[in-house]
């Protein structure tokens, strides 16, 4: 077999020049072996020198092709819109999300023209937990974690029970600090940048937010190309339920919904980088969301901005009368959660 019969295609586009192949390593399935260049019969000058080199450049350049244009606030807010301007634009039929943002783990839904699936965030769908993502914001050398990385234990800037958190500084009542949280020792002074100070709550549920539903879409896109064999364009949109039975003027409320709203914008930044995770850049990335998060109340609805909050015992209740295999009863729902546990009743009838 010739030489150039068994290099790897990406490896061949570095040698021919052609820069407008993009080409990503490791998608080719073919290792990269030494042996593949330098064999003692082939007419081949290249050194290995020369090949690393040029694999770095490669590397570089796609490197840079994945960063954030943006340093500032103000940069931010012009991506931010872009990006969202561009998901109004998609015409594909729609995907429903369903979250439960839930204080010790977060579990997602989604729904395309007709029956709901579960998200499987892990690599085994046979196991439970690979359903449940952990609900853990960690700072870790002045990059973000979420979830399961979070969740490893080899980072000690981690903060867990951020929902109760919010729903209690959300709360007029409460007295409530996040830097003095008999809940959870993970706000500590300093860890946050100078410009959140007050809005470090929200500003971890939006980040961990935004994180789930980039991942979310990931892996339900990844699921779709490959039952349709190319990638779609849905439109997405979500509902977060939120522990609070009436929504309206309510101060909890209000706190879930904003930061839905800020997480929704800041998701597609971590759709389209997935590298993004730098603290100082994320939280300019916030404070750029919240700014535009604040002038959409006053003029797009929910269901436009495609994204909105339900309380959760009505959740509970959808999940009955929705059901045309449910039969006419008393029904209790009593949620055991990691911070609350709740209980409903309801009677529900035909008409």
């Amino acid at each position: 077999m010739k030489l150039s019969e068994r290099i790897p295609r990406w490896l061949k586009a570095l040698f021919s020049g052609k820069s407008e192949e993009k080409v990503v390593l490791g998608v080719e399935k073919e290792p990269f072996e030494r042996k593949d260049v330098l064999l003692p019969d082939d007419p081949v000058s290249l050194e290995f020198p020369v090949i690393e080199r040029k694999l770095q450049v490669l590397h570089e350049t796609l490197s840079a092709e994945d960063r954030v244009p943006a340093s500032t606030v103000a940069e931010f807010q012009g991506l931010i819109q872009r990006l969202f301007d561009e998901e109004q634009q998609k015409t594909d039929p729609w995907i429903k999300l369903g979250i439960d943002l839930g204080t010790s783990s977060s579990k997602v839904v989604w729904r395309g023209e007709s029956d709901a699936f579960p998200v499987c965030f892990g690599g085994d769908e046979s196991l439970l937990d690979s359903y449940l993502m952990p609900s853990i914001f960690g700072i870790e050398g002045g990059k973000i974690v979420t979830g399961f990385t979070a969740a490893s234990g080899k980072n000690k800037d981690t903060i867990a029970n951020f929902k109760m958190c919010l729903a209690c500084v959300a709360n007029e009542n409460s007295k409530c600090n996040a830097n003095k949280c008999s809940l959870n020792g993970g706000w500590r002074a300093g860890l946050f940048e100078k410009s959140l100070i007050g809005n470090e709550v929200k500003f971890v549920n939006a980040v961990f937010l935004a994180k789930l539903l980039s991942e979310t879409r990931e892996v339900i896109t990844n699921k779709l190309t490959r039952t349709f064999r190319r990638p779609p364009r849905p439109k997405w949109t979500a509902i977060l339920s939120v522990p609070e039975t009436f929504i309206e003027d309510s101060p909890i409320a209000s706190a879930f919904s904003e930061v839905f709203r800020i997480a929704w914008l800041m998701s597609n930044v971590f759709n389209r980088f997935p590298e993004f995770n730098d603290l100082k850049l994320v939280t300019k990335c916030y404070l750029a969301a919240r700014k535009i998060a604040a002038k959409s109340f006053q003029v797009l609805e929910d269901q436009t901005f495609g994204c909105s909050i339900y309380p959760e015992v009505g959740a509970e209740v959808a999940s009955i009368v929705m059901n045309k295999n449910s039969e006419e009863g008393l029904y209790a729902f009593v949620d055991i959660g990691a911070g609350t546990i709740d209980a409903s009743l309801f009677n529900y009838f035909r008409d």
